[in-house]
């Protein structure tokens, strides 16, 4: 199959219907999401099966585990919509590889090797209806590698006994045998290409619980010995209808408010299982900790457990601004400015996470439209801006695509290249101030591999252009296919991390070893460098400036819940302690370049610092 077709966005706007509130803490009630499929085929390659076959396995592993079902023409259902679900399914293959493995002279045979595989993904995007604004989203994956061997005779590869075999000899034979198997190889594809399809389909049976997250109490111990518990009541569990053997971390919180945010940070002490052993559904299995989980039931503490890991519901004020998604791009198709506005929605989650809540992209659609229709590259200006406040949004991030090139260049053998200028910007609705703006010219180059028994994705791509009747047209649709928009860049500098330190976790001598910090990371929580800075107001020309005093440096560890950590400190042990006992407020910055010296006073401001 041509790489022209690969790795589409298949846009599946799915309906979830109203549920009680069987995914809270509490949950005891029956967990059906009812979930109506609607197509849009205007955003479709009709040809790319596999992109469908991933969607239709999604679907049917929802329903396997029965926590969803699929409201479609064939049982409809009339229950009144509350959520909407985005499936966004992509693949892509491995490199092929083939290869001589064997050669036996007496019976004048060789036998070849041929690798393969596929990569699959699907992001699933929530959006909550009745706020317009992003709720949750989770992405699953399925990989797969496949090996097939073939065995060929002398005869068939043009050989005879007694040759010696050389490096040129034995390329030779590899491109003659590869001739002969070529016609069974798309056999083997489709194989390796199904096994990744059932690998995903395994990730998407337990997708619900990470999209419509669910933590249950332990109420009481069932069995113990000793100090220790055996078996215990997890009401609610039923009503998840888990398979059994499922891993279920069991963990204390402790809520900790800063700013706008209530934040829960997580303690594990111990893990479940549900296996057959227990004595009824409600009841789990202790398989660690416990000792831990026997006194803390016996005392009367609170303790929880989740499918798969713990988890933490932060509890954000209603005032935190939403981030309306706009894409302006008139040169190119329909269907490709839905493939580009899906990547930019899904670039921006794995860039700011939920903390600045993406609106639902249906709010944005009359605008989106009218911009199109104007066919014009430029931004928006500051009237249509006020539209936006209407819906809800604080801030819109607006993304500019202008000056496409589709090249041929001689350089290193030949090449075709792709460019295209992206234009970025962050944009306060509210004063239609412009936060920042970062330009950024995306390139991607295609060149033919010269070694003859691997064939990369770029050789395909490379013999999909060379094969084109229209070659500028397939280098473009090929290159947004790896358009990326450098969107963290120009989200930190309008919205800083505000990240704080909240306590000292571990100290030594007036020396702070360790700390709890806590704030709008990015989409998740990686190890990384922080500077702890201390805010300073200074005064320069009549007008106050924030200044960031830099005086010491910390490295993430690990992650304590949602937005909450544990950081080592590396650096100024002594001042941190310091500044923490005489109660100065710490914060948490990874570009201090951008604002030690002034720069971005306003950003600052807008982040709440």
């Amino acid at each position: 199959m041509s790489k022209l077709n690969l790795a589409y966005y298949l846009l599946v706007i799915v309906y979830v219907l109203s549920f009680q509130e069987v995914f809270s803490q509490t949950a005891l009630g029956e967990p059906d999401i009812v979930m109506k499929l609607v197509e849009q085929k205007d955003f479709t390659s009709p040809t790319d099966s596999r992109i469908a076959k991933i969607q239709s396995t999604i679907v049917y592993s929802f329903n396997r585990v029965r926590m969803v079902y699929v409201n479609s023409s064939i049982s409809p259902s009339s229950r009144p919509a509350t959520f909407l679900l985005e499936i966004m399914p992509k693949y892509k293959r491995d490199n092929d590889e083939f290869s001589m493995t064997k050669m036996v002279d007496s019976t004048e045979t060789m036998t070849f090797s041929y690798t393969t595989g596929y990569h699959t993904s699907a992001t699933l995007i929530v959006t909550d209806i009745s706020k317009g604004s992003l709720k949750s989203y989770h992405t699953i994956y399925g990989t797969n590698s496949t090996n097939e061997t073939f065995s060929l005779n002398y005869k068939v590869l043009g050989l005879r006994k007694g040759l010696v075999m050389t490096d040129s000899l034995k390329k030779t034979i590899s491109v003659r045998a590869f001739e002969q198997v070529k016609p069974k190889l798309p056999a083997v594809q489709e194989k390796a290409f199904n096994a990744a399809i059932k690998n995903i389909g395994a990730a998407a049976e337990d997708a619900p619980y990470f999209l419509f997250p669910v933590k249950l109490p332990l109420t009481a111990i069932v069995e113990s010995k000793k100090d220790k518990a055996e078996v215990v009541s997890t009401p609610g569990l039923a009503s998840l209808r888990l398979g059994l053997n499922k891993p279920f971390p069991v963990y204390e919180i402790i809520e900790r408010k800063i700013g706008r945010v209530t934040y829960e940070q997580f303690t594990q002490i111990g893990a479940l299982t549900n296996k057959v052993s227990a004595k009824t559904v409600e009841n789990c299995d202790v398989t660690d900790g416990e000792k831990e989980i026997f006194a803390a039931l016996q005392s009367g503490k609170k303790i929880w457990c989740s499918p798969f890991k713990p988890l933490t519901v932060n509890k954000y004020e209603e005032d935190i601004p939403g981030v309306a998604v706009l894409l302006v791009a008139p040169a190119i198709s329909k269907e490709d400015w839905e493939k580009c506005y899906l990547k930019l929605r899904t670039e921006y989650l794995s860039a700011r996470g939920t903390y600045y809540p993406m609106l639902d992209r249906t709010k944005l659609e009359v605008i989106q439209k009218e911009k199109n229709l104007q066919k014009s590259e430029a931004f928006i200006d500051k009237a249509t801006i006020q539209q936006f406040k209407s819906i809800g949004a604080g801030y819109l991030l607006e993304v500019q695509l202008k000056d496409f090139q589709e090249t041929y260049e001689t350089l290193m053998g030949g090449r075709y290249k792709f460019s295209v200028n992206c234009i970025t910007r962050l944009i306060e609705v509210k004063t239609g101030e412009i936060l920042a703006e970062v330009p950024n010219t995306f390139t991607k180059n295609w060149s033919h591999s010269s070694i003859t028994t691997i064939t990369t994705e770029q050789d395909r791509e490379y013999d999909a252009i060379v094969a084109s009747s229209n070659r500028e047209a397939t280098i473009r649709l090929l290159g947004l296919d790896y358009l990326a928009f450098n969107l963290r860049e120009v989200l930190n500098r309008a919205l800083p991390q505000k990240i704080e330190v909240v306590e000292i976790a571990e100290e030594k001598k007036e020396n702070a070893e360790a700390l709890i910090i806590a704030g709008n990371f990015n989409a998740e929580i990686k190890s990384d460098d922080y500077f702890i800075c201390r805010k300073k107001v200074v005064e320069v020309d009549g007008e106050q400036l924030i200044r960031m005093e830099q005086i010491g440096v910390v490295f993430v560890k690990t992650a304590l819940g949602d937005g909450i950590a544990l950081a080592k400190v590396k650096k100024g042990e002594k001042d941190i302690f310091k500044a923490i006992k005489a109660g100065d407020k710490l914060f948490c910055i990874d570009k201090p370049e951008w604002f030690i010296n002034g720069q971005y006073t306003r950003q600052l401001k807008v982040a709440g610092f």
